[in-house]
């Protein structure tokens, strides 16, 4: 996993109705991540329940999903 500087996240067009991937953020100040979405300057977990202010999210990672393999 490639953590990126908070200023290079680009937040998503939440008007064009198009499902966004969830992203994982880390909180320095609180020592942990959070697995969900930033949106109008505020942080919500993969449930949209509020988290946080985004500013106090310092990095980010894209996730990556499972690749189902074949049987």
């Amino acid at each position: 996993m490639n953590w990126k500087p908070i200023s290079a996240y680009v937040e998503p067009d939440w008007e064009s109705g198009r499902d966004t991937t969830p992203m994982l953020f880390w909180r320095e100040k609180k020592g942990g991540a959070v697995f969900g979405f930033i949106r109008d300057g505020e942080v919500f977990d993969h449930n949209w329940v509020y988290v946080c202010d985004a500013n106090k999210v310092t990095h980010l990672a894209e996730i990556t999903p499972p690749v189902a393999v074949p049987a």
